[in-house]
């Protein structure tokens, strides 16, 4: 069996299967659940567009569960399900990325094709200044950026395997009509303009135009954030972070360098029976240290923030060797938090340390350690990620079912 732990400078995209799935509304990726007779018209109606949109917020919000199964991967939590999965020691397998790519495209796919249904059915200058439009481009750009952290080459709409930097693109060409939109919508789409502007900045950085980042992350404010939004309606709906700690307790805190943390950035509850005893995890090889930053089915996960910003902008300043600038948005940051100012580091090595700190506290749990980590390895400043998987390979349902890959052999 092949295991990938090579670092792959590519991204991959949606297939048909992917394609099929976003458009019939699958349960999982063999069984459709028709909950009735639609036709495709009324999906063209002007009327509808609200609920469309709020298809594209909960597709998305659903892809982001793959930053459960990623916080293992980078050690934000220990994998304590019945089953190990081999994520844990840091390896990834085709056939276990199927349920992950599925999801990750398809909230690509169902943004973008709404953006496009959309322009196919509003006159030209109400498409240009609608909200619902520019919270769709918001959340195209959101997707795009998802997948180019994570995987390892781009596949679009089953195409061919490309850089996984095309994401990236796609993301900033999304992110930046949302801005132009958002603002011709007036007041009530001030937010998604903020969002659509935090998002340009990190895809302009992970491309490497960290000035143009700076200059973008600069503008949005240090207590902003835009999040993906989850609710106990119904299980679908559900924020997956507390399933998997709160209620079946299939990770843990355990094994983990937070653990030892007094950082109020870093909160885990230590889980106990009604007689006081501790509870273990479904494995049971560990005891159940839950994550307290979501302790319930409702909340919401940050998908950008004024936080990521600061963070954003000191990582340019040390990427510049401006060691007092860096420390200076550290602690901007911390003070968000009314966390006591760091000292400046003395070297570029401890203050490279220090910004890989309070990156991981200030995003913990929010999908980003992953990539994180994996871009530092690969940059030579950190080496958590040695031997590991630093990025998902193609999923086994792509390469079966997109005629493009066939002989692909870049894995």
């Amino acid at each position: 069996m092949k295991t990938y732990m090579k670092m792959k400078r590519a991204t991959l995209s949606v297939g048909v299967v992917a394609a099929l799935v976003a458009s019939t509304g699958c349960g999982d990726l063999l069984t459709v659940q028709n909950p009735g007779l639609i036709e495709d018209a009324t999906l063209e109606s002007p009327t509808v567009f609200a609920a469309l949109v709020a298809g594209v917020s909960g597709d998305f919000s659903q892809a982001m569960a793959v930053a459960r199964s990623i916080s293992e991967m980078s050690f934000e939590q220990q994998t304590a399900g019945p089953t190990v999965e081999t994520w844990s020691i840091g390896v990834f397998e085709p056939a276990q990325i199927n349920p992950w790519w599925t999801a990750m495209h398809k909230a690509r796919w169902v943004a973008e094709n709404g953006v496009e249904r959309m322009k196919s059915n509003l006159p030209a200058a109400d498409f240009a200044k609608s909200a619902l439009v520019a919270r769709a481009k918001l959340f195209a750009g959101f997707s795009n950026r998802f997948l180019g952290e994570n995987v390892c080459y781009a596949v679009i709409d089953g195409g061919k395997a490309q850089a996984r930097t095309e994401h990236f693109k796609r993301a900033e060409q999304e992110f930046t009509e949302a801005m132009a939109t958002a603002q011709a919508a007036g007041a009530s789409a001030a937010n998604i303009y903020t969002a659509a502007l935090a998002g340009r900045a990190e895809v302009k950085a992970w491309q490497g135009n960290w000035a143009g980042a700076v200059v973008d992350a600069a503008l949005v404010p240090a207590g902003f954030k835009y999040q993906a939004l989850f609710s106990s309606n119904t299980a679908r709906e559900e924020n997956f972070y507390w399933f998997y700690t709160w209620r079946q307790w299939y990770a843990t805190l355990a094994n983990t360098p937070w653990l030892s943390t007094t950082d109020p950035r870093v909160v885990f509850v230590v889980q106990k029976d009604a007689k006081g005893g501790q509870i273990v995890t479904r494995d049971g090889r560990w005891p159940a240290i839950a994550q307290g930053k979501y302790q319930s089915t409702n909340d919401d996960v940050d998908i950008v923030s004024g936080r990521g910003m600061l963070l954003l902008r000191a990582e340019a300043a040390l990427r510049n060797k401006d060691i007092g600038g860096a420390t200076t948005l550290m602690n901007a940051n911390r003070a968000v938090y009314n966390m006591a100012p760091l000292e400046t580091p003395a070297t570029e090595a401890d203050a490279w340390k220090t910004l890989i700190y309070e990156r991981g506290a200030t995003l913990w749990l929010e999908g980003r350690r992953f990539f994180d980590l994996s871009r530092w390895y690969t940059q030579g400043v950190d080496t958590q990620m040695k031997g590991r998987a630093l990025c998902m390979p193609i999923a086994k349902v792509e390469m079966d079912t997109n005629p493009n890959l066939k002989g692909f052999t870049g894995l």
